[in-house]
């Protein structure tokens, strides 16, 4: 029998560490709980931890923030019913450098495996950069100063995509794997290194009607009467089917230096780079190109009224149809769009403590580049009869009475010749220099705060015209070795024509060389936009009758310069080149309260004033 264990000897559990998913949770809760505004968190835990692709797909799980699909990722931000123009997006805090052509954010193009967390704010502060109307999203990297996790993690894994797997010509399976490496020299240095990249293959089928030729929406198309009873009969523009083919890159990088200097201040010094590009292949069949399944009133009922021919009305509007020796057109593409994006994000932070004052200066650069172009293949053929059926209720169809895909029927009409759009060319560069000075106190005032921030941005856009390429050989009968083709199965459709995009453009058109004389200028534009910020925050506490809250109020004054220019004409004269210049001040105070209504319950209530810039 064993004696029991004395006393003085017991094991004194006066700590319980928690890790894994359950800590990102609980840390996340703890951000939302001890802030001072409304926000929502996202704590990643150890580097590399969250399992989504993107930061953005991690964002759409948050309360209130929806997202817009792009290529299979969410992509754009949007927050409480508004939309991405009215979300500012941040890095570390800093406004960053975008390659779209406004202010969003493709936050697809930061990896997940570089997130520490998310912080969402739903209400405005002072101290916080203007232009977050919806909201404010702020990602933020390691600080190599603060993370005690382990130092090395290498994670590398196939990704396969159900949507490619019978598509032919096409492998549906890709990559993801990224390695950190994170380590302390003493108990003053500290850095963190760590590459990213994945390659996601994605493909995916689509139906796509046209809409209709109404007239009393469009009165230059004024639609005929099919049935005779004096009302007119909208009928279908057209249609198409479309497979997307797309192979999408990644690579990435992250640096982040930290400097420990006496008890109270430290440097820390951040970096990352990621180039992402979309290589996308696509087959589409246009339906009534040639504009025969239209119902004009100058006539062509004759397609819907002809023998053997039929149609089906709902509310007047043709849902349903067959249209027999009529021509209608099918137009085969094979075309290619390629997406190149640059974005370096890169911030030096100093934090110096002086007793009661804190101070911190940060110093922030960022730059986007966005280059893209799509080019396309087109043939056309005219099969006798054509039927469709797109009424309320039904999964729609559409059927020819030949196979307009048939590799030995492929024709190019000197009438239609490839296509060519872009590239189009975004610049974006920011860079901003932000001071911020706060003093605590102890008793119901808890801090005061004082801070600028100074930002110099310079974006610009070059669009490039639609290009026609002709045949190098003129019209006729193409090659059948050029060609396959291969049916959907999410649709019943005509088959899709397909091939090498290279080898046919090579072939057919001499390549497709990019035109330079081939520019928009009535599209090209470029802004320059200096910003001044000020702000004064001041944090209180108190209690009214048994209820205590805590709470702050500020005031952040905005003063924008802008300096814009681009081409307009007069009177559809000649493109000039223009500019207009624009100044203007803004005053914004909030003021937020949070109630304690219970240990576990809180009530915040807030109110500020908020621009977002165009």
């Amino acid at each position: 029998q064993q004696s029991a264990k004395p006393a003085a000897e017991a094991e004194d559990v006066s700590e319980i560490l928690v890790t894994g998913y359950r800590a990102s949770l609980k840390g996340a809760l703890d951000v939302k709980r001890n802030s001072d505004l409304v926000v929502d968190a996202i704590s990643g835990g150890d580097i590399g931890a969250l399992p989504d692709v993107t930061i953005a797909e991690t964002l759409v799980r948050l309360p209130g923030v929806s997202g817009s699909r792009d290529r299979g990722n969410q992509s754009q931000a949007a927050m409480r019913g508004l939309g991405p123009r009215l979300v500012l997006g941040l890095v570390n805090g800093r406004e960053v450098a975008s390659s779209e052509p406004n202010r969003n954010v493709r936050w697809e193009i930061y990896p997940s495996e570089v997130v520490s967390g998310v912080d969402v704010y739903k209400s405005q502060s002072a101290d916080l950069v203007a232009g977050g109307v919806a909201g404010t999203i702020d990602i933020k990297t390691i600080k190599p100063l603060d993370y005690a996790g382990p130092a090395l993690m290498l994670r590398a894994g196939p990704v396969w995509y159900e949507g490619g797997a019978d598509l032919p010509d096409y492998d549906p399976w890709g990559w993801r794997g990224s390695g950190r490496f994170s380590k302390s020299m003493g108990d003053n240095f500290a850095f963190n290194i760590g590459p990213t990249g994945q390659r996601q293959k994605n493909g995916y089928q689509s139906f796509q009607g046209w809409g209709y030729n109404d007239g009393a929406t469009n009165p230059g198309n004024a639609t005929g009467d099919l049935d005779g009873d004096g009302i007119p009969n909208p009928t279908p523009w057209g249609a198409q089917t479309e497979v997307k083919k797309l192979e999408q890159n990644r690579l990435g990088a992250n640096l982040a230096l930290g400097f420990r200097v006496g008890e109270s201040s430290e440097i820390n010094f951040d970096a990352m780079y990621s180039k992402f590009t979309i290589d996308e292949d696509q087959n589409q069949a246009w339906y009534g190109n040639n504009g025969r399944t239209g119902n004009w009133a100058n006539g062509n009922a004759a397609c819907y009224n002809g023998a053997g021919s039929s149609y089906t009305l709902e509310n007047h509007v043709v849902v349903a149809a067959t249209l027999a020796n009529c021509g209608v057109s099918v137009t085969n593409v094979i075309a290619q769009y390629t997406k190149d994006k640059d974005l370096l994000v890169t911030g030096l932070n100093g934090s110096f403590g002086m007793g009661s004052w804190k101070l911190v200066a940060d110093l922030s650069h960022s730059a986007a580049e966005r280059t893209n172009r799509w080019a396309a293949f087109r043939s056309q053929v005219e099969p006798p009869t054509m039927s469709f059926d797109m009424s309320d209720g039904n999964k729609p169809w559409l059927s020819t009475s030949t196979n307009p895909a048939d590799p030995s029927q492929q024709v190019i009409p000197n009438g239609l010749p490839g296509l060519s759009e872009g590239p189009d060319n975004l610049e974006d560069q920011l860079s901003a220099l932000r001071l911020d000075l706060t003093r605590e106190f102890e008793g119901s005032v808890k801090s005061i705060a004082f801070g600028a921030r100074r930002s110099e941005r310079e974006k610009d856009f070059f669009r490039r015209r639609q290009e026609f390429i002709s045949p190098s050989a003129g019209g006729g009968v193409l090659p059948a070795s050029l060609f396959s083709s291969y049916s959907v199965t999410e649709f019943d459709v005509p088959p899709l024509l397909n091939g090498d995009f290279d080898e046919i453009v090579d072939a057919v058109y001499g390549g497709m060389p990019v035109d330079p004389a081939t520019v928009i200028e009535s599209s090209i534009w470029g802004v320059e936009e200096s910003v001044t910020e000020a702000y004064a925050k001041l944090r209180f506490e108190g209690s009214m009758g048994s209820l205590g809250f805590n709470a702050n109020a500020g005031v952040r004054v905005v003063q924008t310069e802008t300096t814009s220019t681009g081409f307009g004409t007069l009177n559809g004269g000649a493109l000039l080149p223009v500019s207009a210049e624009h100044d203007y001040t803004e005053v914004l105070p909030s003021v937020n309260f949070n109630f304690d209504l219970a240990e576990d319950r809180k009530l915040r209530v807030g109110l500020s004033r908020v621009i977002a810039r165009p």
